[in-house]
Parts: C-alpha cells; sequence; structure tokens
C-alpha cells in the first residue's frame, strides 16, 4: 500500500489535520491513467489493471470521496483564448481584520485563478492570467489593493512556463 497523505502527529484535532489515504497498485494505476487523460474510459483502465469496470469505478468514487482526485478537468492554454499574460502576484497584508473576506473578494475577481497562503514576505501568492500588461495594473489597483487597508503587491510576469505538469506518481510509496 502506498501513502499519499501523511497525517502531523503535531497538529492532531486542527482544522488542518491532513488524512492518510492508502493507494493500492490499482489506485496508482487509475491515477496515473486518468492524469493521462481524464476522458479514458473506467473500462479501459480495468482492462490495464486486470480488473473489472465496476471496481474501477468503485475506487474512482473512493479516491473522490477521500479528495484524492478533486475533479476531472481540462487543461487550458489561456494564451489560445487571448490571455496573454501570466503574472504571480506577492500580496503582503499589513492590517487586516478579516482575512477570510479578503479572499472571498479575490474569489470574486475571475482573472485570478490560484490562491496560496505563503510564508517569507508576503502573506498570499496569486496567479493571476490577463489579455494585457494595462488589464493586469487595473486589476491589481481597482480590485485587489481595495480590498482591504495596508495591502501592497509585488508582480512577477512570466515568459513562458517551461514546466507544467502534474505529480510524479512514481513518488508516491
Amino acid at each position: 500500500m502506498a501513502k499519499l497523505k501523511t497525517k502531523d502527529s503535531s497538529m492532531k484535532n486542527s482544522k488542518h489535520d491532513i488524512e492518510t489515504v492508502d493507494l493500492d497498485d490499482v489506485d496508482i494505476k487509475l491515477l496515473k491513467t486518468l492524469q493521462k487523460n481524464s476522458r479514458c474510459s473506467f473500462q479501459n483502465v480495468a482492462r490495464e489493471c486486470n480488473v473489472s469496470g465496476g471496481t474501477i469505478h468503485v475506487r474512482a468514487d473512493k479516491l473522490v470521496e477521500e479528495g484524492v482526485i478533486r475533479n476531472y478537468g481540462v487543461q487550458i492554454d489561456y494564451e489560445k483564448l487571448g490571455f496573454h499574460v501570466l503574472a504571480y502576484v506577492g500580496v503582503k497584508i499589513n492590517k487586516i481584520h478579516n482575512r477570510a473576506e479578503f479572499i472571498e473578494g479575490l474569489r470574486n475577481i475571475p482573472n485570478i485563478v490560484e490562491t496560496h497562503s505563503a510564508t517569507g514576505m508576503y502573506d498570499l501568492l496569486i496567479k493571476i492570467v490577463t489579455r494585457t500588461t494595462r488589464e493586469l495594473h487595473g486589476i491589481l489597483t481597482e480590485q485587489v489593493i481595495t480590498l482591504a487597508d495596508g495591502v501592497s503587491t509585488e508582480t512577477i510576469i512570466c515568459f513562458d512556463t517551461p514546466i507544467d505538469r502534474s505529480l510524479n506518481l512514481d513518488l508516491v510509496d
């Protein structure tokens, strides 16, 4: 059995507990196949794993229920849709009374595709896509920094993405 996540005993009974998920070879093969092609039928996965389609269906449902599979999705090339600017924005929140409210405000800005809590000099790291740098500037100055007093940002514009991949499941032991 492979352990995908481990539980940190120092965080027991915390809202941040990380559940332990045991995976066997069939689960790993299912995940690898779906990583390559999320449209692959469960029957095809079953044939590769030498089990029934029903078994794969039950396993997939279990992995979704456990949160291992968060969604079945499509990876979109933003540039082909006209979004030529990809930027990471470090956000420092100097005076905030309601962090959850600030993050909810960010959630309402559709150009923000990821937001991460971070260590170091920034409280949050935002991934944002826009059509132009002018649009990026407008979103930052008219939306992001107006969500709370004392917000400062640093923006890093990306030229390209030489590595963009999912976790290599061979690392899961």
